[in-house]
């Protein structure tokens, strides 16, 4: 069994959260490199000493030295004064600009990466090929799952169930990128129980300036009727989270040359009713001719969970909207 050992101290521990990039993601790259385990540990434990399989350790370069010390390596010093690993490859990276360093150990039998905190998952095509090395990468098939549950995360999993986005691990904000730089168009997002997420996550992908117009956090019923134009009838007689006022509310957030995704929803732990319990959640699209679309769903979950799957949600429906998924 080929073990994969993933490494991460504080820093990096923080700066994985705040981007959003999950364990699941990075279990599923790594497997799909090669790896038949992942196992994640601190820098500051010492489950990794001794480890056998890959490493690939995530933290500050102050912190290199106790690894490479640990397996044998010695650290030498460049031209520039930047620590080096003696025997190493150097592997640039940017976003932003560092240096990670591959080695092998244990006789020359396991790989170790070791990379500063940064943007580990849109270059993860730049260090994955050093694990998985002439092998040819395993299918990766992310599905969104129907009850916002996952493994990779909240709304999505590597798990067969629900609509297959791609077999090779995309993010769905990366889908997103793409189809919408084919297609010419650009988003605008109006939200309400995301408060923003949608258009947060789309703005994760390098790029995304190209075909990202903007957004409006429309939380508060005021704010839908201000900005968006959605009837005060509509809200009163069917209420925020209601199809009629999601497609209100894409048809306001419409621009030229935009596709326009609104989503409104129960996110609690309160709201809910008989009628639209927690977790009921309605999204609709507006294309530039007008024609517009909309679905609802139920979601499962903590208040934080049922955000993060509708905005996978809605960012999985533009993208059928729009044909970017090809179920392969």
């Amino acid at each position: 069994m080929r073990q994969a050992h993933v490494v991460v101290d504080e820093r990096a521990w923080d700066e994985l959260a705040i981007t959003g990039v999950t364990f699941g993601w990075l279990k599923a790259w790594l497997r799909g490199a090669g790896a038949d385990e992942v196992l994640f540990h601190r820098l500051r434990g010492n489950g990794w000493i001794g480890a056998k399989g890959w490493m690939l350790v995530l933290a500050d370069e102050s912190e290199f030295g106790r690894v490479v010390l640990q397996h044998g390596r010695r650290l030498g010093m460049g031209e520039d004064g930047a620590r080096s690993v003696v025997g190493g490859e150097c592997i640039e990276l940017d976003n932003p600009p560092r240096r990670a360093w591959f080695y092998m150990r244990d006789r020359q039998r396991w790989p170790t990466l070791l990379m500063p905190p940064g943007d580990v998952a849109y270059q993860r095509f730049a260090w994955l090929p050093f694990f998985s090395g002439d092998r040819e990468p395993r299918p990766v098939h992310v599905y969104r799952t129907p009850d916002g549950r996952g493994d990779l995360e909240p709304g999505l999993s590597t798990r067969e169930g629900g609509l297959l986005l791609n077999d090779c691990g995309f993010l769905p904000e990366e889908m997103v990128v793409q189809t919408l730089h084919r297609t010419g168009l650009c988003l605008v997002t109006a939200e309400s129980c995301t408060a923003g997420r949608v258009a947060g996550r789309v703005a994760r992908v390098p790029g995304a300036s190209r075909v990202l117009w903007g957004g409006m956090v429309t939380y508060a019923n005021e704010a839908k009727t201000a900005l968006l134009g959605v009837g005060r009838d509509i809200l009163e007689e069917q209420g925020a989270v209601s199809r009629p006022c999601v497609e209100a509310m894409a048809l306001g957030g419409l621009r030229p040359g935009c596709v326009s995704l609104a989503v409104s929803g129960v996110a609690g732990p309160g709201g809910g009713s008989e009628e639209k319990p927690v977790g009921t959640v309605w999204m609709a699209i507006a294309l530039p001719d007008g024609s517009i679309d909309s679905r609802s769903c139920c979601l499962e979950g903590g208040r934080a969970s049922i955000q993060a799957a509708t905005t996978v949600h809605a960012l999985s429906m533009l993208l059928e909207r729009l044909g970017g998924i090809q179920c392969v």
